[in-house]
This record gives structure tokens, C-alpha cells and sequence, in this order.
């Protein structure tokens, strides 16, 4: 499977990700064995990039995976609703993919870069909410003058 950038990050990664919540406690509810079989297919096949979330309690079949694949590249959300919630949610999750797996640096760069776009995206949101009003106001400007012309 080709590889493309991801981002800036400098990652290679496969275009199609895999996302673990169907087999998540929330869905399938499959065994972590048989989520880390299922992951080791798809990177058999050329994925290299799996997705899942704090919430969706998936860390362990990723775990089992990254074991014999460190090279998989692992991406994850929070649901925190503030930076420290962030970033203890981060910790965990590294900690978790971490502890048995001895996950090397690309996997750590990927949670790394996660994080980094998550500060990001903090940033941006507020830019987006001015420019957003910005727009709103300028409209209304221009709608009273569109009222004021039709008047005469």
C-alpha cells in the first residue's frame, strides 16, 4: 500500500486508517487477542495507522499488536475538557501502548503529533469563533446598508 505525509509530522502513513471502536467494549466486544489479530491482518495488508479514543477501551489489543509490530503507528482522542484532562488522558495512553509492547519512536512520535494537533486545534478554535463573528457582523453591516438603499 503507498504511503503519504502525514502533515507536517514528517510519518509516512497508509491512507486508509483502521478505527478500533467496533471492536471495543462499546460494540463487538471482542477479545484483545482477537483485536490484535485483527489489526495484524490489516498491517499484513499495508495499514499502518489504527485509530481509537480513551473511551473506547482498546489500548490492549493495540498493546498485542505493536508487540510484534512496532512499527504501526497509533493515533488517539480524548474526550478531556481541559489541558490537564489532555494531557493525563495522553499519558495513559502511552503509558498503556508503552508498558509491554516497548513500542518504539514512530509510535511515539504518532501519539506525540496527536497531541501537538490537539494544542493546535485549541488554538485555532478561537481564531475561527473571531473570524466566524467577524463575518457575522460585516453581513449585518452590509444588510442595513441593503435597507438603507431600498428606502430611497
Amino acid at each position: 500500500m503507498k504511503r503519504v505525509r502525514l502533515g507536517r509530522s514528517g510519518l509516512m502513513v497508509s491512507p486508509l486508517a483502521i478505527g478500533t471502536l467496533t471492536m471495543s467494549p462499546l460494540q463487538k466486544n471482542l477479545p484483545p487477542e482477537r483485536g490484535a489479530e485483527i489489526l495484524l491482518y490489516a498491517a499484513e495488508k499495508g495499514v499502518n495507522l489504527f485509530d481509537t479514543a480513551q473511551y473506547y477501551d482498546t489500548y490492549e489489543p493495540l498493546r498485542l499488536a505493536l508487540k510484534q509490530r512496532p512499527d504501526l503507528l497509533v493515533s488517539t482522542k480524548s474526550y478531556a475538557y481541559d489541558r490537564a484532562g489532555a494531557e493525563a488522558a495522553f499519558e495513559e495512553a502511552r503509558k498503556a501502548l508503552e508498558s509491554a509492547a516497548g513500542i518504539g519512536t514512530r509510535a511515539q512520535q504518532a501519539l506525540q503529533l496527536q497531541r501537538e494537533q490537539n494544542r493546535q486545534e485549541r488554538e485555532v478554535r478561537p481564531r475561527r469563533q473571531r473570524e466566524a463573528e467577524e463575518k457575522r457582523r460585516f453581513d449585518l453591516r452590509q444588510e442595513k446598508r441593503r435597507e438603507k438603499h431600498r428606502g430611497h
